[in-house]
């Protein structure tokens, strides 16, 4: 069953970083796969794991937050001692913003296993950065950087505990370096656009996302911040196609969301901003 998991988890990671042709194929299959290992074990924990990853999904026609929730704390419930079923959790908690406890699972996850990932304790950085501890989650990012200097997700955390902080061009520059080593994944160029955006650099923003490769168009952070930019720059009638395009592909997808998923995150006036032109532009408030 672990083998199988893997590769359905496989599936899902390459979707959701951008990497495949076909996103929705690729998640098709990671999801199939999953489903099978529910039926040949509904107790368990990684396929409750990866459900709730899917749930967290706005493109998705399971989303739902409660759900992911449930699912993630059922996979702890299931293997307590697995540091990926508490990775999870705190995944989940930090997108619903509930930072301490997000901080408090990374933390769980990072006692079980001595050797962490870089993505462990970049997590645990980020969320200690959105609880306003950014100096203990500068130290704590940059020694997981010095850790593994070449993996992406050092300065891609790096960049998100900069930006919790508002420091923008700081997060700028690790964003880059995490694109540098990873130049097809979806989510650091979203990301990247994002602080292009707060920075007043709008047209950096729309060139990186427009002139990406194809399969980023079935990304959805990507349609939304290239839509989100096409407006700030007054380009009226490709914002307006780009937000249609993302409403098409996360029909779930609510204003509520920009405020749950980007507040404190951008400072006040932009934030207010990007909310203003979601409405403008036919997301509804819930």
């Amino acid at each position: 069953m672990s083998a199988s998991y893997m590769l359905a988890y496989s599936y899902f990671t390459q979707a959701f970083q951008g990497w495949v042709k076909d996103r929705s194929a690729a998640l098709a299959l990671a999801r199939q796969i999953n489903d099978k290992l529910f039926q040949r074990d509904p107790e368990f924990a990684p396929a409750h794991r990866l459900r709730a990853r899917f749930a967290m999904l706005w493109d998705l026609p399971e989303y739902d937050p409660e759900a992911a929730l449930a699912d993630a704390r059922k996979s702890v419930e299931l293997g307590p001692n697995d540091d990926l079923n508490h990775w999870t959790l705190g995944i989940v908690l930090f997108q619903l913003r509930h930072f301490d406890e997000a901080t408090a699972e990374f933390a769980a996850a990072m006692r079980l296993n001595p050797h962490p990932p870089t993505f462990l304790p970049g997590s645990r950085a980020m969320a200690l950065s959105a609880a306003g501890h950014h100096d203990q989650a500068i130290a704590d990012v940059e020694a997981a950087i010095a850790a593994n200097p070449k993996n992406p997700q050092g300065p891609r955390f790096r960049g998100e505990v900069e930006a919790w902080a508002g420091h923008y061009a700081g997060a700028a520059i690790s964003f880059e370096r995490a694109r540098e080593l990873d130049p097809d994944s979806a989510q650091f160029a979203y990301l990247l656009a994002a602080v292009y955006d707060q920075l007043g650099r709008i047209d950096d923003a729309i060139g990186l996302l427009d002139k990406g490769p194809l399969q980023w168009r079935s990304v959805p952070q990507i349609r939304l911040w290239l839509a989100l930019s096409y407006a700030r720059a007054g380009r009226r009638e490709q914002a307006a196609a780009e937000f249609a395009a993302f409403r098409a592909l996360a029909p779930k997808f609510t204003v509520s969301i920009v405020r749950r998923d980007y507040s404190g995150y951008f400072e006040p006036k932009f934030f207010d901003r990007i909310v203003a032109l979601s409405l403008e532009y036919g997301i509804p408030e819930k």
